[in-house]
């Protein structure tokens, strides 16, 4: 990815062209998930900002001032995240074709993609730990937005669950690379946790 133009700074269309192709291999699965992070992040600003413009009590106008700044600090972590997990992937993918035809190369193959799994797990954890956050603030704002921009909210809120929810399916298909399992282990219940808190916000939401 180094040298490359972000996918951030694609338009649209061609980075969903990009997704659809076959080759090269990415972006796909965890760039997708971290757009639909970003984009439940924007919607959520949005919904943030048309509340503050139009609320009178000033705690209020604050609060929804610090609701905007901080989706806004997640929605760009999200694009961050669309490009590093294709990058991981890319590495993954590299390790995956080193040669295999001495005792010794299968040891370096073997370490090699030992460390890039690791790697590899890095943004779909942390995908899912902000797709939680992003799913915490879009209810809120679901609730107690300008009535006018609480349906936006509750859509910003389904594109945060599904952005957690995808986060969690890659994570957790990415666990048999990972050579120690301990470490499997607790990157599972992290996940996992992380879906369960999801789902309980997401129920106690409804009417």
């Amino acid at each position: 990815m180094e040298g490359q133009e972000r996918f951030e700074q694609e338009r649209i269309v061609d980075f969903l062209e990009r997704i659809a192709a076959v080759n090269p291999v990415t972006p796909a699965g965890g760039s997708a998930v971290a757009l639909c992070g970003a984009l439940a992040a924007s919607l959520g600003q949005f919904v943030a900002r048309v509340s503050q413009r139009r609320e009178k009590d000033e705690k209020a106008k604050e609060r929804f001032q610090w609701l905007a700044d901080r989706l806004n600090a997640l929605k760009l972590r999200c694009l961050d995240l669309m490009d590093e997990d294709a990058a991981a992937y890319e590495g993954l993918m590299r390790a995956m074709r080193l040669p295999k035809a001495s005792p010794e190369e299968t040891s370096a193959r073997e370490r090699a993609l030992a460390a890039a799994a690791l790697v590899a797990m890095e943004p779909p954890q942390e995908l899912a730990r902000h797709g939680l956050e992003i799913l915490r603030l879009a209810l809120e704002l679901a609730e107690t937005g300008h009535h006018a921009a609480r349906p936006d909210g509750q859509a910003a809120a389904e594109m945060a669950r599904a952005c957690l929810r995808g986060a969690v399916r890659l994570a957790s298909a990415g666990l048999p690379d990972i050579r120690d399992p301990s470490v499997a282990d607790r990157i599972r219940v992290f996940v996992q946790g992380l879906e369960t808190e999801g789902e309980l916000l997401w129920k106690g939401s409804g009417p």
